[in-house]
């Protein structure tokens, strides 16, 4: 039993280190590497936020590359903040596909960029935190996306509570919003994680 929130995080530090000698995906090169991530999780395991140890966590199990060899998305749906949006990419760009009444204005547009960064390079960004190929990686990237605490945890939003977002409409005109973030307590507030 944990005696404090670092000491659970080294626990869980302790049981992916075990983990890599019974996953028979990772390379000697590539469990070597995580075990090296590993070591520099363990030194900062105090010093990080919830949302920063899951994400570096996120990152050294992804680092095999491997889409069977990931970190648990439930916490994003339970521990985490999340937009009051809903994106999902087609073949034609990332859209807002469901939202909260706040929101409802914003259904069916374009995202062209987030906190500045165009949303291309946003989706690259990401792919450091899933393994697997890249239809995989681009298909959790928009789940991360709706919690600025996780975005802000990678240097990816300039706030924790709030992601400030360039929409397109069918005719092209651009608009720029802040869509703030809420807790999942109450699921009726916000829409489906699994849009």
């Amino acid at each position: 039993t944990p005696t404090s929130p670092t000491d659970a995080r080294l626990q869980d530090i302790d049981y992916l280190r075990k983990c890599t000698s019974y996953d028979r995906a990772f390379t000697e090169d590539q469990e070597a590497s995580i075990q090296q991530a590993l070591d520099r999780l363990e030194e900062r395991a105090a010093d990080l936020s919830d949302a920063e140890f899951y994400m570096q966590v996120a990152k050294a199990v992804g680092l095999p590359d491997n889409g069977h060899t990931n970190l648990s998305s439930r916490p994003q749906n339970t521990d985490f903040n999340t937009l009051g949006v809903r994106f999902y990419e087609f073949s034609d760009g990332l859209f807002i596909v469901e939202t909260t009444s706040d929101y409802v204005h914003l259904l069916g547009q374009r995202v062209v960029s987030m906190d500045g960064k165009p949303i291309e390079d946003v989706f690259s960004d990401l792919a450091l935190f899933k393994g697997g190929n890249e239809a995989w990686k681009r298909l959790a990237a928009p789940k991360l996306m709706q919690s600025p605490i996780l975005m802000n945890a990678v240097d990816l939003a300039s706030a924790p509570d709030r992601l400030t977002i360039e929409l397109e409409d069918a005719d092209g005109n651009r608009t720029i919003e802040t869509i703030s973030a809420v807790y999942a307590e109450d699921p009726s507030v916000v829409p489906s994680r699994y849009a």
